[in-house]
């Protein structure tokens, strides 16, 4: 037995590396959707900061970075972009996390008593399944989903030996799943070890075993993973998803019915290569998820699954159904009812993330028919024949007659035809040597042929897959020519560029059928949207991620509303408008400026409308919003005295230092966002911070030579590291105790 477990990981690595080949040939990297759009950048920002990085100097006027929990910055996965650039090392990141879920998704398999065969052929399907696959490109996702066949096993190994310690291990990996920063992942695959442990363990012993683990692992999962929710939690209610989605935005990404075919028709995805027809072979458009394909032969041996007559099968068709309602989100009214009656689910998103359920319960179906197809010993020799020798016909067919979209030439609806019958035709070949195979029972001679069925689920997801996510030649990240120019320039200042670029139309970023993918990088990346100029060391007054700022949204809507933007946009420090080239904003005010008058004490509103307003004097006078002791502030009084710029000497992501020199007491404005968890000092005594102009920090500063200095480290985030300290250090001791024990037993 333990010699078949090796051989059969080694074929899982092997797939592993069949699969991920394109992203780890040299000089190769992906490029599509998030994974340049964001990924890319901030993981390269991520590294350049030595795996440490709570605030993110690049995003509108400063943005808290860890507590995005989609930055992952404590994510022990993200150490691998400490040895390499995440141009290089991004698809050994992507290999390693297939090979994790589908190895522990082997090993799960065997813990719910699968035979190996099955087992391998379960998780390879499952690894390989249209929603896995999809991840490739939604690296977040692929991080977090990792981990539940991790989870998964241990909590079944506590049903069956040594309860505290794989509960602790499972613990560790829930911790992990937390950091990894996708929680609507991580809860549905909660859900989905709920589901196995409760149909597939069944007894009142196995049961209390199960739950006790799962709740002891979710104590020292929180307790571990605090830094990460607390920092989060802060940044919730000052975020766009302070008081949640709207029903109507959360079921933006639902699951079109039309695409309920795609659980039966693969795409058909051929190599880019600068072509336009790439698009054309999908079928059902461009989704969240770019395929939910689980693999005809998943789904032909989920029907044999039907002779066991058990309720473990109807419970897995009830609960991929269930899966299913919820996926289509505006299609269905279950996902409404939730969205208005469940407490919190309004601040999830994407209905499409449900397909995860269906995804895992066709592949339960398929493991319980193909255990039942190896224990029946009787067999069919003449259908076998028939349907070995109908795939053999047609996969002659496919390799005598290549793919030769040239001759098609700009007739789109007939390559799009063309495309859909060699797909057609491709998981037909697969799904007719599987029912071959199973008809024949060619294994109750020779045992060795037991994996043949698992080698074709992996044929027929491998070339329904393998071009999912295209690789682009590394070199194309570098700098366009307007930005080398620019990075060219000696700059006397610490502190990166202040830009703003030019939002581009939804319709130009979007895949289509007829998408050039490299072209559409190409245009993206020399728009520097989203995160471009992170990537290119610019501070981007626009850059946005699906968790943002508040102020942001406040500030960029001011920008579109006004007449005087360009006022606001000098106002903000902003130095250059970006668009195919970069455009000096003229009159732009100094990072840091001290103020000699102020008007205090005002609300935001009031700030906010005085300071936009195109004859206010913003070189003469900062408004300072009310915080309880504007006594000691300015007044505005005197003659107008113009502000003066205070030199900055050190910017880094956590730490500003400013050498001001005020004539006499004044405001030092510095032009980086307003946020808890930043404190100030003057000559080392801590100081208020106050909110100047709407959006920026501000202290009061005497007259005189001082060094004042703004650090962030917030309390909350301290607090963080002591419990999640206490925790680690509680589990380590538990974990001592558990294998001492076991050690004594032996």
């Amino acid at each position: 037995m333990r010699t078949k477990q090796w051989s059969f990981f080694s074929l899982i690595i092997l797939s592993c590396l069949l699969f991920c080949v394109p992203e780890l040939m040299p000089g190769k990297t992906p490029f599509l959707r998030d994974l340049a759009n964001e990924i890319i950048a901030k993981r390269t920002f991520w590294s350049e900061s030595n795996g440490f990085a709570l605030w993110d100097i690049y995003s509108f006027f400063g943005h808290p970075f860890a507590a995005n929990p989609q930055s992952e910055a404590f994510y022990p996965g993200n150490l691998l972009f400490l040895i390499a650039p995440p141009i290089r090392s991004l698809g050994f990141y992507i290999f390693i996390h297939f090979l994790i879920f589908i190895s522990f998704s082997y090993l799960s398999f065997c813990e719910l008593n699968f035979e190996p065969e099955t087992s391998l052929a379960m998780s390879l399907a499952l690894g390989l399944s249209g929603f896995f696959a999809s991840l490739k490109l939604l690296i977040v996702l692929l991080s977090t989903v990792s981990w539940i066949p991790v989870e998964l096993f241990f909590i079944l190994r506590s049903m069956r030996k040594n309860w505290l310690k794989n509960s602790l291990l499972a613990g560790l990996a829930f911790a992990v799943q937390i950091f990894a920063g996708e929680i609507e992942m991580a809860g549905l695959g909660w859900l989905i070890i709920l589901a196995v442990v409760f149909i597939h363990k069944p007894g009142k012993n196995n049961l209390c075993k199960g739950f006790s683990a799962i709740l002891l692992a979710g104590i020292f999962a929180i307790l571990i993973s605090a830094p990460q929710w607390l920092l989060s939690y802060e940044l919730l209610g000052l975020s766009n998803r302070a008081g949640g989605y709207s029903q109507l935005d959360a079921e933006k990404w639902s699951f079109v019915p039309v695409r309920l075919r795609e659980f039966f028709l693969a795409s058909y995805i051929i190599k880019p290569q600068g072509s336009v027809v790439w698009g054309l072979g999908f079928f059902q458009g461009f989704h969240y998820l770019l395929s939910s394909y689980p693999g005809l032969c998943a789904v032909l041996l989920a029907l044999f699954s039907f002779q066991l007559k058990n309720s473990r099968v109807w419970f897995w068709v009830l609960f991929s159904l269930l899966g299913i309602a919820m996926a289509m989100g505006q299609y269905t009214p279950v996902y409404g009812l939730l969205h208005q009656y469940i407490p919190g689910f309004s601040w999830f998103r994407i209905p499409e993330k449900f397909i995860i359920i269906p995804g895992f319960g066709i592949i339960m179906l398929a493991g319980m028919g193909l255990n039942k197809i190896y224990q029946s010993r009787t067999s069919r020799s003449f259908a076998g024949i028939v349907f070995c020798g109908a795939g053999l016909l047609v996969a002659l067919l496919l390799i005598f007659l290549p793919l030769q979209v040239e001759e098609l030439g700009n007739r789109y609806p007939d390559i799009q035809r063309y495309f859909l019958y060699r797909s057609l035709l491709r998981s037909s070949a697969c799904g007719c040597f599987l029912l071959g195979l199973i008809f024949l029972k060619p294994w109750l001679r020779f045992s060795w042929l037991k994996p043949v069925p698992a080698m074709i689920l992996f044929i027929d997801l491998f070339l329904a897959h393998r071009f999912l996510n295209p690789t682009i030649d590394s070199s194309a990240y570098l700098s366009p020519r307007a930005v080398a120019d620019l990075n060219s320039i000696a700059r006397k200042e610490p502190y990166p560029v202040r830009i703003i670029s030019n939002p581009l139309p939804l319709s130009q970023t979007r895949l289509g059928p007829l998408t050039d993918p490299e072209g559409l990088f190409t245009l993206v990346r020399d728009g520097l949207v989203p995160f471009w100029g992170m990537y290119y060391h610019l501070a981007d007054v626009r850059a946005m991620s699906s968790f943002s700022l508040l102020d942001q949204i406040l500030y960029l809507g001011m920008l579109e509303k006004r007449a005087s933007s360009w006022l606001l946009l000098a106002r903000s420090g902003v130095e250059y408008f970006y668009k195919a080239g970069f455009f000096k904003i003229p009159h732009s005010s100094p990072r840091a400026s001290i103020y000699y008058q102020s008007v205090d004490g005002l609300e935001r509103e009031q700030i906010l409308k005085i300071w936009s307003e195109p004859n206010f004097p913003n070189d003469m006078v900062a408004l300072v919003e009310k915080g309880g002791d504007e006594d000691a502030l300015l007044k505005h009084r005197g003659l107008p005295v113009p502000r003066e710029p205070a030199r900055v000497k050190a910017y880094q992501n956590h730490l500003v230092e400013i050498e001001a020199e005020a004539k006499r007491d004044g405001v030092l404005v510095l032009l980086d966002s307003y946020y808890p968890g930043w404190k100030a000092f003057i000559d080392g005594k801590e100081v208020k911070i106050y909110r100047a102009n709407g959006f920026f920090r501000a202290v009061k500063i005497p007259a005189g030579r001082h060094l004042v200095k703004f650090s962030y480290c917030p309390g909350i985030f301290r607090l963080g590291l002591i419990i999640s300290s206490a925790g680690l250090l509680f589990w380590i001791f538990l974990l001592g105790f558990a294998l001492r024990k076991n050690r004594v037993k032996r």
